[in-house]
Order: C-alpha cells, then structure tokens, then sequence
C-alpha cells in the first residue's frame, strides 16, 4: 500500500487536471476512495452509527486533514470552472 502523502499528492494532481464539470465529479470520487482507504471503519454499535454519522469512521488525524484539504481544493476548482 502507498502511504497516504503519496496518495495525496496524486489527488492534488488529480484535482489540478480538471477541466470540465464531470471531471470534477470523478474527482471527488477520487477524494472519497482516499478518505475511505487511510481510514478504518469504527466498531460503534449500530443503534448509534444511525444517529451519528462521524461514528462511521476512524481516521487518524493527518488523513483528516489531508482529506478536508482535498476537498476545499475540489470545490475551489468546481468553483473555476463553472464561472
């Protein structure tokens, strides 16, 4: 498995070579297979995974932050393009 710096970077460059809005799209599924690849889902009971949606995950910090980076870059991007 690649780490998860180098998956970002791929997603960056990802991200960076949209041009189109279905591009933007494609990425963003991109985005969400690199959130759920460095990430484990939680071992919650299940009443509880119903009501709270963060209980789905267990990310480590860093995969967090590369993933809410990941995604403020993808709407930034959606944002040029359509304008």
């Amino acid at each position: 498995m690649i780490r998860y710096q180098q998956a970002y970077k791929k997603a960056e460059k990802v991200i960076e070579t949209c041009v189109t809005p279905d591009h933007v799209t494609a990425a963003k599924r991109y985005v969400d297979f690199f959130f759920t690849t460095y990430s484990t889902p939680a071992k919650s009971d299940w009443p509880h995974r119903l009501y709270d949606k963060t209980a789905y995950w267990d990310t480590p910090q860093a995969v967090a932050q590369c993933y809410d980076t990941l995604l403020y870059k993808l709407i930034t991007k959606k944002n040029e393009i359509t304008t």
